[in-house]
């Protein structure tokens, strides 16, 4: 008999257990183990890991740190590497603390 369906990945529980205590973020804990979040979020559950990630950045610091590293002409993907944040998440931040975000697809014309 076929089996049908997704087969699980191997996950290094013990690295798992690791990075975890260090209170590494899912999508950290994910891209260091070569998986996607939803197959870390399973085996913590599977293997009952305890999980405690480290307090989130405070959204206003990083949005006023965005915005000064934008000012300088940071480019939003350092930025989001320097923040360890998702670009999306420094476009929103530059959006909500009034920056608005550069645009190279309107080019004046000659």
């Amino acid at each position: 008999m076929v089996r049908m369906g997704i087969t699980k990945k191997p996950v290094d529980v013990g690295r798992l257990k690791e990075l975890c205590a260090e209170g590494r973020s899912l999508p950290e804990i994910a891209v260091e183990l070569g998986v996607s979040t939803n197959t870390i979020y399973s085996r913590i559950l599977m293997h009952d890991i305890t999980y405690c990630p480290v307090a989130r950045k405070n959204r206003k610091d990083t949005s006023a740190t965005a915005a000064e590293l934008y000012a300088k002409g940071v480019s939003v993907p350092d930025i989001a590497e320097q923040l360890g944040l998702s670009t999306s998440a420094i476009y929103y931040r530059l959006r909500s603390h009034g920056v608005i975000k550069k645009s190279t697809s309107i080019l004046p014309k000659k």
